[in-house]
């Protein structure tokens, strides 16, 4: 989805408990591997580039450090990362100082603000970096580069959150068909988490 979707979605307060978006990514780490100050060759990092409320959405509290901020991944603010506890200790030596500390990746310095806690694993992710998603931004529906997940209200079915989507995709299919006339053949599906993995 793009960001405006996400953002329509992420609007169903009724049906939603939260909602986040997320991005694979890939990352170049370039910085210390094993013992601090230890250089190593470049190694390949997989990722995931989430909103704030990808954690929270899925239960997640981080087991050292702490959880993105609301205006991290927004341009002009720190670079951050949040690693694997399995990426942590196996890769980096598991030092308790590299919280706090900074990874470069991509050639960009991020500091590591958390670590997840053990056996945590999404999209098979080692690391999780900030996007933002601006939500007065309209532009760009038909950048779709994001998927979503979301928690249901309590007692709201998958059933009942398929028809809410159903009644929000051909509303707004309908009030952008002249900017965006290829949205008109696009929905949305909601799949259990578990099932979906």
């Amino acid at each position: 989805m793009s960001q405006p979707e996400f953002m329509d979605y992420k609007g169903l307060t009724h049906v939603f408990e939260n909602a986040a978006a997320f991005t694979g990514a890939s990352l170049t780490l370039t910085s210390q591997c094993g013992a601090p100050g230890e250089r190593c060759e470049p190694q390949r990092v997989r990722a995931v580039a989430a909103t704030r409320d990808l954690l929270p959405v899925l239960g997640i509290v981080p087991a050292r450090g702490r959880n993105f901020e609301n205006d991290e991944g927004r341009g002009g603010t720190e670079r951050v990362v949040i690693l694997t506890h399995e990426f942590w200790q196996n890769r980096l030596g598991g030092d308790p100082r590299l919280l706090g500390g900074t990874l470069t990746l991509n050639g960009v310095p991020r500091r590591v603000v958390g670590i997840l806690p053990p056996g945590f694993q999404f999209e098979k992710a080692e690391a999780l970096v900030p996007i933002y998603v601006n939500p007065d931004s309209m532009t760009g529906r038909s950048s779709n580069y994001l998927d979503g997940v979301a928690r249901l209200r309590s007692g709201v079915t998958l059933e009942q959150a398929q028809r809410e989507l159903n009644a929000l995709t051909r509303r707004t299919a309908v009030q952008y068909a002249r900017n965006y006339p290829a949205s008109m053949g696009y929905g949305a599906t909601v799949v259990g988490l578990r099932d979906e993995m």
